[in-house]
């Protein structure tokens, strides 16, 4: 806590020197804007090698709300942290367009599988894999509010277990779509992992996630 109350310190007084911006807000959803005294909420923002990196500090309890990043077309890019107080007030992460490992085998509907190997699954088809998934995620307020639709492409990595996590957004439409469909891929069971001549390997997959209303 003292670590962190020092690095809100050091952003306050430095950020003149550093060339950062600070903007004080009374919500964490930086709708209204206040003095340093009244405020609630602290947003940072300085720009380097063309990439804007944001954080949103809450001066309450001295604790990171996000950390996120964008480049000179305003495009996501980079890791984002997101202060997530449901999961015992641990740090989730979103990582955008992370290069895959040059020997990694990749799998996706739009390339043929090598031969020799098998991808990984999830029960007995695509319709029951993707069951699972969409009962992980939520429409964002955001996009329903302004109409918002479009498909995000996940990079998700399958260990030689059969574990499931999310890799990287390959796709982006808004960061709260990107959101929701990286994190459920956490939420997940094993699946089959994937096989060379019948040897399970890790694996990565690329899967759409649709957002469509009604």
């Amino acid at each position: 806590m003292k670590t962190t109350i020092l690095s809100i310190f050091c952003l306050v007084i430095l950020q003149p020197l550093l060339g950062q911006d600070t903007t004080y807000y009374k919500d964490q959803y930086e709708k209204k804007t206040t003095s340093a005294k009244r405020a609630s909420f602290m947003k940072v923002s300085n720009n380097d090698n063309n990439v804007k990196n944001i954080q949103l500090w809450n001066l309450a309890d001295s604790h990171l709300v996000y950390s996120k990043s964008y480049n000179d077309q305003s495009k996501p890019v980079g890791s984002w942290i997101f202060y997530n107080p449901e999961a015992n007030y641990k740090y989730d992460t979103l990582t955008y367009y992370l290069n895959v490992p040059d020997t990694a085998i990749i799998f996706s509907s739009e390339a043929d599988t090598p031969s020799g190997f098998e991808p990984a699954k999830y029960g007995d088809s695509d319709e029951e894999k993707f069951i699972a998934i969409y009962q992980n995620i939520s429409y964002p307020r955001e996009a329903k509010t302004h109409g918002i639709q479009g498909q995000v492409l996940v990079v998700i990595k399958i260990a030689r277990d059969g574990k499931v996590s999310p890799y990287t957004i390959k796709k982006s439409v808004i960061p709260p779509m990107d959101y929701e469909s990286f994190k459920a891929f956490y939420k997940l069971p094993k699946w089959d992992p994937a096989t060379k001549d019948g040897v399970p390997i890790e694996s990565y997959m690329v899967l759409p996630i649709n957002f469509e209303l009604e």
